[in-house]
C-alpha cells in the first residue's frame, strides 16, 4: 500500500482490506506496518497483551525458522478479533532507535511467509528508505492509495513516477488504486462537492493509464478521529467499497 504522502489513508486502507479478507475470505492474513519510522497501524489496531513490534520479532526471528514454534507468534503479532487477521506493528519510538533495513525486511518476510497466506504491507513515506524499496521489490501487487485531495493526488503522481523509474510499471499495471473521499463541510458545500467531483475525474483520467482498477470509498465519520478502527461502525457503503477493492486486489494476484 503506497503513497509517499503521509495522511493519504494508507494505514486505514491496509487495515480495512485485511479485515475484509479476514471476514469474507478467511485464511492466515497479516497486516504489516513497514514504516521506516514510527507507523500508526499498531495504534489503530486492537490491542494485545504485549507491546512488541517488528523489531522485537526480528530479534527473535531465528526461533521461527522452525515452523513448530508458530504458536509463539502470538507474542509478537496482534490478533484482531472478529476481523480474523493479525497486525505486526512498526517500531514504537520514532527516530531514537535503529529502523529495520531492507535486508531485515526480507529476512522477516522469508520467515513469516511460512505462517501467513497473505501479507498486506503498509509502507512509509520515503522511497529512499531501504524498507520501502524492499517491500515494493518483493510485493506481488502494488496498491496505490490516495485521498481525493490535491496534495494527496499530486504526491501519488510522484509516487507512480518513482515506481516506473524503479522498473515496476508492469507490476503497477496489475495493481489497484483506492481513492477515499474527504469530508465536505456545510459551508460552500455545493462548490466543494463540485470541486471534489472534478478532481476525482482528473484522478481517474490520469491514474487509469497506470493501474488495472480504481475504486472510490466514501467519507466515513467512523474513521475520522484516528482512533481504533472498528469495522462494525463503518457505514454499509464503506464496507461495500472495501469489499469491491479487496476483490479487485485478489483478482490481481
Amino acid at each position: 500500500f503506497v503513497n509517499l504522502k503521509g495522511g493519504a489513508s494508507k494505514t486505514t486502507t491496509c487495515y480495512l482490506t485485511a479485515a475484509t479478507l479476514g471476514r469474507v475470505r478467511g485464511g492466515n492474513v497479516l497486516a504489516w506496518d513497514n514504516n521506516e519510522n514510527k507507523g500508526t497501524l499498531g495504534d489503530r489496531a486492537l490491542s494485545a497483551g504485549h507491546d512488541h513490534t517488528a523489531i522485537d520479532l526480528l530479534a527473535n526471528i531465528d526461533r521461527f525458522m522452525n515452523p513448530a514454534n508458530a504458536h509463539e507468534l502470538v507474542n509478537f503479532v496482534r490478533a484482531q478479533g472478529e476481523n480474523k487477521f493479525h497486525v505486526l506493528a512498526s517500531q514504537n519510538q520514532a527516530g531514537d532507535k535503529e529502523v529495520i533495513d531492507g535486508g531485515a525486511f526480507v529476512r522477516l518476510h522469508t520467515v513469516l511467509r511460512q505462517f501467513y497466506h497473505l501479507a498486506l504491507v503498509d509502507t512509509g513515506n520515503a522511497s529512499t528508505a531501504a524498507t520501502w524499496q524492499a517491500a515494493v521489490e518483493i510485493a506481488d501487487e502494488i496498491v496505490l492509495v490516495s485521498m481525493n485531495k490535491e496534495d494527496s493526488s499530486k504526491t501519488l503522481a510522484a509516487t507512480v513516477d518513482t515506481l516506473i523509474e524503479m522498473g515496476f510499471a508492469d507490476k503497477l499495471s496489475r495493481g489497484v488504486l483506492l481513492v477515499t473521499q474527504p469530508p465536505v463541510p456545510s459551508k460552500n458545500r455545493k462548490t466543494r462537492l463540485a470541486a471534489n467531483g472534478e478532481r476525482l475525474h482528473r484522478i481517474r483520467e490520469h491514474f487509469g493509464h497506470y493501474v488495472r482498477k480504481i475504486v472510490v470509498a466514501p467519507y466515513d465519520e467512523a474513521l475520522d478521529d484516528g482512533a481504533d478502527i472498528i469495522f462494525e461502525n463503518l457505514a454499509p457503503a464503506t464496507q461495500e467499497a472495501y469489499l469491491e477493492a479487496t476483490a479487485s486486489i485478489i483478482d490481481g494476484l
